[in-house]
């Protein structure tokens, strides 16, 4: 017997068969059961997904000898005649090629006659879409009024061409894109049964490759098995197929997050030198950041990932060491250099200055990461730099004259130096913390409470300081001060402002202080700056 490719070999037989339709072969078969047959369905999905398939076999659904079932035996001479395309009843027709108004008037006056061995005399026109306009409007009569033994059957990559007086007429089953897994679970199994020996890496570049077709995915493993025999490796894989390898890819995100430039020009190389086609490259690497990100964002939906487990993991962990706005910027780069190299002639230059710019790329920095830099500048002493030592007073000490002038203020005096303390001891435990209580002022404190007062336009940081988990601290910080326990209440108050910070009369009184005015007022804010080397954007 001659040899006989892969997608043929392996095309199912049975609606059991088919891979990832069942909400397409269980309607038909409950069609079948309660005997109610269409007399038109109309097939559509993406190329290799098994629409032709599937209207085969129902045509051996509807036309074996035990049928109409949705069993087909497969066993009976109607079965196998349709199997081997030979069957009288079953009339397949490529819409491409026979796409004028004489064809179709050809194909009325066949479906006159009763069928010749089945029940139904059954037509497949495969890519209908094609079609013309005067061909859909001659079948559009049969349509209509079909004889009651005809079936057609119509399989299209592209309905929105199809006219709506043919649509209205069809029962229309969409079918889907067939996952990258559900290609490897198949393709494994072919090659088990194949006796073929092949590495789960070499499959999943064959399936991603695939794009979502089955009937793709079992001809390019054919294509592999020619090229590498008994025993297929990742590589061959690559080789035969010319992918760029995914190892490729994960030493490259090595790199960058290792701001090793020199290793990207390298990798870029690779490609180069291998003759791997540089476009396809770069979309695999938008892939595999979109991996990353997908376990970054989504590690509890690794159904998105659309790989397997093995696979799956090995992004996880490269991606856990990653943060999702770098990997942001990282895609936004990718995208910048593959719409790029559409219009160069210098493909690899695009490349090199895509590695180094990755490479180069600063890395995200959180507001923890600015907190933890603040508690380096503190230190164990309390300083905020070595020139210069935490104020004892709050920096709204500098607004505040020596005479009370507000009765709800207390003299300053003991107080005012323990407030001073606190302050040193809760930026010692919690810097952020600190940084909210410079707002305010100690202003009272009776036996064992203390009132801590902000202004009426420090709301917010009042807020934050009551909340549980930071009253806490600054109780616990003045127990240890007082030597007793103590407790701790937050007011609003109107807090005395010194005359030469009253702004001018000719001044706007909406006007945004510089950055120059802010960082004298908030001294913290520029050992920020100077500590995590950045700037104020006004």
């Amino acid at each position: 017997m001659s040899y006989q490719v892969m997608a043929l070999k392996w095309r199912p037989q049975s609606f059991d068969e088919v891979i990832a339709q069942e909400h397409v072969t269980r309607t038909l078969q409950n069609a079948i059961r309660s005997e109610r047959i269409g007399h038109a369905y109309l097939f559509s999905g993406p190329r290799g997904v098994g629409k032709t398939t599937t209207a085969r076999i129902l045509a051996k659904a509807l036309n074996c000898q035990e049928g109409p079932t949705p069993t087909p035996c497969n066993k009976c001479i109607l079965c196998k005649e349709i199997t081997d395309d030979r069957s009288m009843d079953v009339l397949e027709i490529d819409g491409a090629s026979n796409r004028r108004i004489e064809d179709i008037r050809g194909l009325r006056e066949n479906v006159k006659y009763s069928p010749v061995g089945g029940k139904y005399k059954i037509i497949i026109i495969d890519e209908v879409h094609q079609l013309t306009s005067e061909a859909f409007n001659a079948l559009l009569k049969t349509l209509e009024e079909p004889p009651s033994h005809v079936v057609f059957i119509f399989a299209t990559t592209q309905p929105q061409k199809i006219p709506l007086t043919i649509l209205s007429r069809c029962q229309h089953f969409d079918f889907r894109r067939i996952s990258t897994k559900q290609i490897v679970q198949r393709l494994a199994y072919i090659a088990k049964q194949e006796k073929i020996q092949v590495e789960r890496g070499a499959l999943s570049l064959i399936a991603k490759k695939a794009e979502g077709s089955l009937r793709d995915g079992q001809s390019l493993l054919d294509q592999v098995i020619s090229y590498g025999g008994q025993k297929i490796t990742e590589e061959m894989v690559s080789e035969a197929l010319g992918l760029t390898s995914r190892d490729l890819f994960f030493q490259l995100m090595e790199a960058v997050r290792a701001q090793d430039p020199k290793k990207g020009l390298d990798l870029v190389a690779v490609v180069d030198e291998r003759g791997w086609d540089m476009e396809e490259f770069v979309d695999g690497l938008l892939d595999h950041l979109r991996h990353l990100l997908l376990v970054k964002t989504a590690p509890e939906s690794p159904e998105l990932l659309d790989l397997p487990d093995s696979e799956a993991k090995r992004y996880g962990d490269q991606g856990a060491e990653m943060e999702e706005e770098d990997l942001l910027r990282m895609i936004a780069i990718v995208s910048e250099t593959e719409n790029a190299l559409r219009y160069s002639s210098r493909p690899r230059f695009l490349l090199e200055m895509m590695a180094v710019k990755l490479a180069k790329m600063e890395a995200t920095v959180h507001l923890r990461d600015l907190v933890q830099g603040l508690n380096r500048v503190l230190g164990e002493e309390g300083h905020l730099s070595p020139q210069r030592e935490v104020p004892t007073q709050p920096i709204q000490k500098e607004l505040v004259p020596e005479e009370p002038t507000s009765p709800s203020i207390e003299p300053k005096g003991d107080v005012q130096n323990l407030w001073g303390h606190m302050l040193n001891e809760v930026k010692n435990k919690r810097a952020s913390l600190g940084a909210i209580l410079q707002h305010g002022e100690l202003s009272k404190l009776q036996d064992n409470t203390l009132t801590i007062s902000f202004p009426k336009s420090c709301n917010f940081h009042r807020e934050q300081a009551q909340k549980e988990k930071n009253r806490s601290v600054i109780e616990e910080v003045a127990s240890t001060i007082l030597g007793k326990d103590s407790q701790v209440r937050f007011t609003l108050a109107e807090l005395p402002k010194s005359p030469k910070k009253q702004r001018p009369s000719a001044e706007p009184p909406d006007r945004k202080p510089s950055v120059e005015e802010v960082v004298k007022i908030e001294p913290i804010i520029g050992d920020i700056l100077k500590t995590m080397d950045g700037e104020l954007i006004e």
